[in-house]
């Protein structure tokens, strides 16, 4: 059988480049620019809660800073500028550090419908500040003018919260609901109510070794947590004892709970 050795040459030939001469850039999809969608319209979700819910709600997200805001609240029973509030909240939490600054505090509370703020007439606080011309040594600068300075005041809502609020019955019925620690609350607030207060070292080696906590297992910790809502413990570097707390003290002392297990 002999060899073909004739070149190829196929019966039809395509030009490709001739197929797509015409085809504009919106007819060829590698050109093709997308189309852009509309701009969706901003969804705004509105907070159909009380002034009410909103306070509770908020009581409960920051329970651990429940004092501090009960005692913005009762300082702003009557209207307190903002520096007045920074410096009591500074004093309130003395040792104790924190994230939320006073100013925090307060707009939390102001969103929540607990505090309302006032400010100076005729004031915008939302317009810049501006600067006034000084003059030293013949020489003039620009000084940056001071904000006016707003003020706090306790809306209707947040009176509410302070009357409902009763640390030492919220006490009393913590003692009922762990009645079976209350050896543990009374060498707690014992331990607290020496002048120089107890450390969280201290605290422990007197709790966490007792039988009583071993099963289910809870540490002093746990403990200091449910005084320190109940408004009987106070941090101040160390764990000091309040009014409220004595008033317990004394409850548990008349009830002669044995302040140590075996």
């Amino acid at each position: 059988m002999e060899r073909d050795t004739s070149p190829y040459n196929p019966p039809i030939e395509f030009d490709f480049d001739d197929d797509f001469e015409d085809l504009t850039p919106t007819e060829n999809p590698t050109d093709a620019e997308p189309v852009p969608e509309p701009d969706a319209p901003p969804v705004v979700i509105r907070d159909e809660r009380t002034a009410e819910e909103r306070t509770h709600d908020l009581f409960a997200r920051m329970a651990p800073h429940r004092a501090t805001l009960l005692g913005i609240l009762s300082l702003c029973v009557e209207p307190h500028t903002a520096s007045e509030v920074d410096a009591f909240v500074d004093e309130l939490r003395a040792g104790d550090f924190s994230v939320f600054s006073s100013a925090s505090l307060c707009t939390h509370l102001e969103k929540a419908g607990a505090l309302e703020r006032i400010v100076p007439e005729g004031a915008d606080p939302a317009a810049p500040a501006e600067p006034r011309t000084i003059v030293v040594d013949g020489i003039e600068y620009l000084e940056a003018a001071k904000a006016p300075e707003l003020s706090w005041v306790t809306t209707s809502v947040g009176k509410d919260v302070l009357d409902a609020d009763n640390p030492a019955r919220r006490m009393r019925d913590l003692f009922v609901t762990e009645a079976r620690y209350l050896p543990i609350f009374q060498r707690i607030l014992e331990l607290c109510a020496t002048e120089e207060g107890a450390t969280v070292p201290a605290l422990g080696e007197a709790v966490d070794d007792d039988p009583l906590v071993q099963e289910p297992r809870f540490y002093a910790s746990y403990f200091v947590d449910l005084l320190d809502k109940c408004g009987a413990l106070q941090w101040n570097k160390t764990w000091h004892i309040t009014e409220v707390g004595r008033e317990g003290l004394a409850l548990l002392v008349e009830t002669d709970q044995p302040t140590h297990t075996n």
